[in-house]
């Protein structure tokens, strides 16, 4: 199962999110939830990039089938906000996956305080 986890300020806004395991619905190669959820993830993440333009704190593992990505603490105003668009979206695309393939995506929203 792959499990994506936001992590949310205590005010209400995405901080980042980690994206861990494999979904395990088929065969390396020929898993479509897997490959859905690497479209969302890395789409999120050069949106970051290309859309928002900065770069995230990102690190890929292809070995563990691990991806973290956070927002930089000193980001400005107007790029946090253009994040906050996009990572909610991410959120949205998440969701929207699990909501038929729970048994092979989790998704958790950690708050913070």
């Amino acid at each position: 199962m792959t499990r994506v986890t936001f992590k949310w300020t205590g005010d209400g806004r995405i901080r980042g999110f980690t994206v861990t395991g494999h979904a395990g619905f088929a065969e390396k190669g020929e898993d479509l939830i897997c490959a859905g959820i690497s479209a969302v993830t890395f789409t999120g993440l050069n949106a970051l990039i290309e859309v928002a333009g900065f770069e995230p704190v990102y690190a890929i593992d292809a070995e563990t089938a691990q991806v973290e990505c956070f927002l930089p603490e000193d980001l400005p105003e107007v790029q946090f906000h253009i994040a906050q668009v996009i990572l909610a979206t991410v959120r949205i695309g998440f969701l929207g996956i699990a909501a038929e393939n729970s048994e092979y995506l989790q998704v958790i929203d950690e708050r913070g305080e």
